[in-house]
């Protein structure tokens, strides 16, 4: 294959796997065998949601946003929903996500300056609160074209490579928001 500068990353994921993550038989999945999979598998029961949680987060380790989707880890307080962010959190590196809640993009036109050069937007104990305006949600997965604005200096266009990933108790509400996107 030709090598481009379009192959070019800005983000390295700093994980590192020990030795005894890797010691699987041959016909099983070395992945399944580490004390990762296993956790998840303990918290994660349907088949299904396991699969998707491990899918979006091999996703946010790149910068492909075609698949146009965030997600939003729901359950009861006390539940682990925060291991689960941690989680992504020491996969990813602390350079390459952000913490910005989604009211907070929403509402602030200065939040999204703290996307900028990332591949993942973390944010837990999302607030149950009505959403006014999903736009910019929609804009941010949907690879538009968004404003950032830093405070004293000028805005600039850019397409957000980070994927969103938030927890609740209480998933919020958007009545205003009339397509199934």
């Amino acid at each position: 294959k030709e090598t481009s500068y379009k192959a070019y990353a800005i983000n390295a994921i700093p994980w590192v796997i020990g030795a005894e993550d890797w010691e699987a038989d041959v016909e099983g999945s070395i992945f399944e065998k580490t004390f990762t999979a296993k956790f998840l598998h303990s918290h994660i029961t349907d088949q299904d949601s396991y699969e998707m949680f491990l899918q979006f987060c091999g996703l946010c380790m790149t910068t492909d946003m075609t698949p146009q989707k965030f997600l939003i880890i729901h359950g009861a307080p006390g539940a682990g929903k925060s291991v689960f962010l941690n989680f992504f959190e020491r996969i990813l590196g602390q350079q390459n996500y952000s913490a910005v809640d989604l009211t907070d993009l929403a509402n602030n036109r200065f939040a999204l300056a703290s996307l900028a050069g990332k591949i993942a937007n973390i944010c837990g104990a999302l607030k149950a609160e009505t959403i006014e305006d999903a736009g910019v949600l929609k804009r941010l997965t949907g690879q538009d074209v968004v404003m950032l604005e830093k405070k004293y200096a000028d805005a600039v266009e850019f397409r957000s490579k980070a994927k969103c990933l938030f927890s609740c108790n209480d998933l919020p509400r958007c009545y205003t928001e009339k397509t199934d996107g």
